[in-house]
C-alpha cells in the first residue's frame, strides 16, 4: 500500500513539473455550422449559420489536454412544414448553450511561430435556451443537456490560432419519443494563446 501511495504522488509530482510552464490559455471566438441527422414527420430544418465564443486551457506541449468552456449558439431554418414550402419566410430555430469540451490533442508540425496540430474528445452541452418563431414548435421538447464527441486541425502562427471542428452528436436534441435526431456541428474559429 505504501508502495502504491508513493507511486501515486511520484507520478503527479513528475506530471505536474512536466505541464509546469507548458499551459496556454487560449480565448476564441467563430462562426458555426449545424445540421441535424434526421428530418421529422411534419417539419424540415436546415442548418444555417450560428456562432461560439469562450476560452480553453492546453496543459502540455507536444502532446496536451485542453479542457474549455464555450457559449454556442446554433440556428437552424425551418423548410418546410407537413408539405407547405415555407423557405421563404424565414423562420428560425435556436439553440444557446455551454460546451464544456474535454480534448486530447498533439502536435502534427511544431516549428518556431508555426504549429499544426490535431485534437479530439467529447463534450458536454448544457441547453440554456431556445428561441422560435413558430407557435406549433412546442411539440419539441430539448434535452436539457447532450453529448457530443469533437475532432478537430488547430493552426497556431505566432500567438493567433485558428482552429477547425467537426462534434458529431452523439444524444438526440429532442427528447419526444420517436423523434431520433441529433445535431452535427462544424466549428470554425479564431483566438490568441497566451
Amino acid at each position: 500500500m505504501k508502495k502504491l501511495i508513493f507511486s501515486c504522488c511520484l507520478s503527479v509530482c513528475f506530471i505536474s513539473s512536466a505541464l509546469h510552464g507548458q499551459t496556454t490559455f487560449s480565448p476564441k471566438a467563430g462562426i458555426n455550422f449545424s445540421s441535424f441527422t434526421e428530418e421529422f414527420d411534419d417539419k424540415n430544418l436546415e442548418g444555417n449559420v450560428g456562432y461560439q465564443f469562450g476560452f480553453d486551457l492546453r496543459f502540455g506541449n507536444q502532446i496536451y489536454i485542453a479542457p474549455g468552456v464555450h457559449y454556442f449558439s446554433t440556428t437552424s431554418r425551418v423548410e418546410e412544414i407537413g408539405n407547405i414550402d415555407v423557405s421563404d419566410e424565414k423562420i428560425n430555430f435556436d439553440i444557446q448553450g455551454i460546451k464544456i469540451p474535454v480534448y486530447v490533442g498533439g502536435d502534427l508540425i511544431e516549428d518556431k511561430g508555426l504549429g499544426l496540430r490535431l485534437f479530439m474528445g467529447p463534450s458536454f452541452s448544457f441547453i440554456i435556451d431556445k428561441d422560435d418563431d413558430l407557435i406549433d414548435f412546442d411539440d419539441l421538447i430539448l434535452q436539457d443537456n447532450t453529448w457530443g464527441l469533437n475532432a478537430g486541425l488547430g493552426l497556431d502562427i505566432g500567438v493567433f490560432n485558428f482552429e477547425l471542428q467537426r462534434e458529431w452528436g452523439m444524444t438526440n436534441v429532442f427528447n419526444v419519443d420517436g423523434i431520433k435526431s441529433r445535431n452535427n456541428i462544424i466549428y470554425l474559429s479564431a483566438g490568441l494563446n497566451f
